[in-house]
């Protein structure tokens, strides 16, 4: 595995070099490298996650507060969706294969570069929400019309990410003899349950 790993980095090498800025010992060379690797990546992204969780119950006290009135349903439920997938990292667990080739590790590099960089846009977009709300005087039908637009794409984003991260932990746990077949029924499984 040491030698798919550095063919791996190699092939995705600005990927790599870019989590190893973010991940302290971003490695994937063997399988304790792995364990503690994926253990920095899920603390790293369950940080980022609850910065846009932070985000929403900011959103949603704040109008609170401020009286402001508007139809939240849809924050509640992307707070929901959130805090559940949330729990889900939080007890992730992968059983580590001794052998990963170089063309499978590639696609790791890329989901877990992906998961960090679309957990940031999260919060970006979550934020901009929230400077929107706040810096309209006038909230009526065709305001709160803009804020369900921009909540849905949000919505597909969160989607987006919970079927990538599966797709991760799918990557992560395939067997050995056949990862193509394996990683194709898990991808069809995943888009099946979104």
């Amino acid at each position: 595995m040491p030698k798919d790993w550095a063919r791996a980095r190699g092939n995705r090498l600005l990927a790599a070099k870019e989590l190893e800025k973010i991940i302290r010992g971003y490695d994937y060379s063997d399988t304790h490298h792995a364990e503690l690797t994926n253990s920095h990546f899920c603390k790293i992204f369950l940080d980022k996650l609850r910065v846009s969780n932070n985000i929403l119950f900011n959103i949603i006290n704040t109008c609170y507060e401020m009286h402001i009135e508007g139809d939240f349903k849809r924050l509640k439920k992307i707070r929901d969706e959130l805090d559940i997938f949330v729990d889900e990292v939080k007890v992730i667990y992968i059983e580590w294969n001794d052998y990963l080739s170089a063309r499978w590790l590639e696609k790791l590099i890329s989901h877990d570069l992906n998961l960090i960089r679309n957990s940031e846009m999260l919060a970006k977009n979550l934020e901009s929400v929230f400077k929107k709300i706040m810096d309209q005087k006038k909230r009526d039908k065709k305001f709160w019309k803009k804020i369900d637009n921009s909540l849905s794409s949000i919505e597909e984003q969160l989607d987006g990410i919970v079927r990538m991260f599966r797709e991760r932990e799918a990557l992560c746990s395939l067997k050995s003899l056949s990862f193509k077949k394996a990683y194709k029924l898990k991808r069809k499984e995943i888009n099946e349950d979104i």
